[in-house]
């Protein structure tokens, strides 16, 4: 029986219990990807991410759900980066600025700032934009028990791809946002000809006095119907937002997952100009919040 140390960490907080779970499995080598798939089903993580040696970046990290492989962006990258380090896998911390990554989509260059006692800041990159075409408001807001009235006056309903499609729904205000609830089959429609993976439901406003925009993320995975903070969207956004001139510059904070208990955050930047985004750089901090080994049965 092989012993493999598993860590469990929250991304995208500074706080235990905040942000988003996801497993990280180091020293992987000898698993197979039906093992992979079988392991990532026996956790409570909605995602966990299996490291093991690259002869092209500084480590492979794949990542698994419970149903399927899926690509490395958003919390699990943050939380495989985090678990590196604390397991002193990167050597000493002061001395890591930027590590790269061999994924199931190719290179993934994360970079981490911070010194002394501070908590490590890890960034991802996102790649620059696409932007679909706008879909109709009224059939967007029904998908969340909402009326026309309850988005955002002049920004559309649009989806917007750096890397994961989501469908970017400006609310009016907080009251609104909080009303949000999903309706399955209408969502289900919406999201058969929209081309998207989730919904990012977001108002131009902070849950604390930190944050600038604050968001709900509905219907990656129908099973988790909310998320507490999605780093794909949340880069996806950045972009809509700075296209849009909804924000009057292009660094910003953003929060989610508050109202679900487990609050979230991200210093977003915005890379180029609005009308030439190269890409854009989401960061936030991450906690390890359990650890043990994984016993897996010889093959």
């Amino acid at each position: 029986m092989q012993a493999l140390p598993i860590i469990q960490v929250d991304a995208y907080t500074a706080s235990a219990f905040g942000g988003v779970p996801c497993g990280v499995i180091l020293d992987a080598d000898d698993l197979d990807e039906a093992v992979m798939q079988r392991l990532a089903g026996e956790f409570g993580t909605e995602e966990t991410v299996f490291v093991t040696d690259s002869e092209v970046a500084d480590f492979q990290a794949r990542c698994f759900t419970a149903d399927e492989e899926i690509p490395l962006t958003g919390h699990p990258a943050i939380a495989v980066v985090h678990g590196l380090l604390v397991k002193g896998r990167l050597g000493a911390r002061q001395d890591v600025r930027r590590l790269c990554l061999d994924t199931v989509d190719g290179l993934l260059e994360m970079d981490v700032s911070g010194a002394g006692d501070e908590p490590p800041l890890i960034s991802v990159t996102h790649r620059a934009p696409d932007f679909y075409e706008a879909q109709d408001p009224a059939e967007a807001a029904a998908a969340f028990h909402l009326e026309t009235q309850d988005l955002r006056p002049g920004a559309p309903v649009q989806t917007v791809d750096t890397g994961t499609p989501h469908l970017m729904v400006p609310v009016a205000d907080a009251e609104a946002l909080h009303r949000a609830r999903l309706d399955p089959e209408r969502f289900s429609a919406l999201r058969r000809f929209g081309g998207f993976v989730g919904a990012h439901l977001f108002v131009l406003e902070g849950a604390s006095e930190g944050g600038d925009v604050f968001s709900r993320h509905f219907g990656a995975r129908l099973h988790h119907p909310e998320r507490p903070f999605t780093g794909s969207a949340t880069g996806a956004m950045g972009s809509y937002l700075w296209r849009h001139g909804l924000i009057g510059q292009c660094r910003f904070v953003a929060e989610q997952g508050h109202w679900l208990g487990r609050p979230g955050q991200a210093d977003v930047e915005v890379l180029g100009d609005s009308d030439d985004i190269r890409g854009v750089r989401v960061a936030g901090h991450a906690v390890q919040v359990m650890e043990g080994l994984v016993l897996v049965p010889e093959q």
